[in-house]
């Protein structure tokens, strides 16, 4: 089974797991967001679930004030490497303020910002 595959089924599972049946995800496609509320629990970013460059909704945001490393690594282009710079970041600074802010951990430029910004949220 690849990651992604593993990804969507993971995914397909919590959404069942949190009510979410098929009603519910339509719903959900018209815009709302869902956020992790499970810190440091891998959440995928689901690439079927309509990513921004495909002109569809994002379904789950990434909160970079809570997320754990394993669930930072799913955004695209984060590396374990960075994703434990991001973590550490926000324990010495306590927190991101404003998503803009993430651009201040090595590593992450005005283009890798560019990727993300769509994935993440400091709510």
């Amino acid at each position: 089974m690849t990651r992604r595959t593993a990804a969507l089924l993971c995914g397909a599972v919590l959404l069942l797991c949190l009510g979410l049946g098929a009603g519910r995800y339509s719903a959900l496609r018209g815009g709302a967001v869902l956020t992790s509320a499970l810190p440091g629990i891998a959440m995928p970013a689901l690439e079927a679930a309509l990513p921004a460059e495909r002109g569809g909704d994002v379904l789950w945001r990434v909160n970079l004030n809570t997320a754990g490393a394993l669930e930072l690594e799913e955004l695209p282009g984060i590396g374990p490497s960075i994703a434990g710079r991001i973590v550490a970041y926000r324990q010495e600074n306590g927190g991101f303020e404003t998503p803009e802010e993430l651009m201040a951990v090595k590593g992450i430029g005005e283009a890798v910002f560019a990727k993300l910004k769509d994935y993440i949220t400091i709510e």
